[in-house]
């Protein structure tokens, strides 16, 4: 690997999270059970490999009763539930598509729904895009905002907003 290229994300299974070949990665993904990548658009998803790497633009997709978690560069995590699906934008923002996800995150970081962004700057957000589609955003801790119709609104842990 070259010093021009270095991936956004590694991927490792079961918990493996320090690919061999990452000198200096800048998040680590682990997957548990059924998790598909696409690095074109979502046109074609394949099962990554333990110590796979995954650039921007990528989306992960999890299969049902499965997890994914991305660990953040600078801490923190982005967990995505089963039968989610967020495309990783970069290190400090990803759009979640559908399904349920957890960020954990030390510094900022923007989880982008049809409705509203979740704006984590340090704290834990759970943020759900249920099959009617109405985005729900709950702070389980820390400094979580919400960003809707041009409005920003800070939530206390335990509150949430749709």
């Amino acid at each position: 690997m070259t010093a021009l290229f270095r991936p956004l994300f590694s991927l490792a299974l079961a918990g493996l999270l320090a690919p061999a070949f990452a000198a200096d990665p800048v998040g680590a993904l682990r997957l548990v059970r059924v998790v598909s990548v696409s690095a074109d658009g979502g046109k074609t998803f394949s099962t990554p490999r333990t110590g796979a790497s995954i650039e921007a633009g990528s989306t992960v997709r999890v299969g049902g009763r499965s997890l994914a978690e991305v660990g953040l560069s600078g801490g923190g995590a982005l967990r995505l539930d089963s039968r989610s699906e967020a495309t990783l934008s970069s290190t400090d923002s990803a759009q979640l598509i559908k399904g349920t996800a957890y960020i954990r995150s030390t510094k900022p970081f923007r989880l982008v729904t049809p409705s509203a962004t979740a704006i984590v700057q340090k704290g834990i957000a759970l943020v759900t895009i249920p099959e009617e589609g109405v985005t729900v955003i709950t702070s389980l801790g820390g400094e979580v905002e919400v960003e809707q119709d041009e409005a920003r609104v800070a939530l206390k842990p335990g509150e949430f907003i749709e």
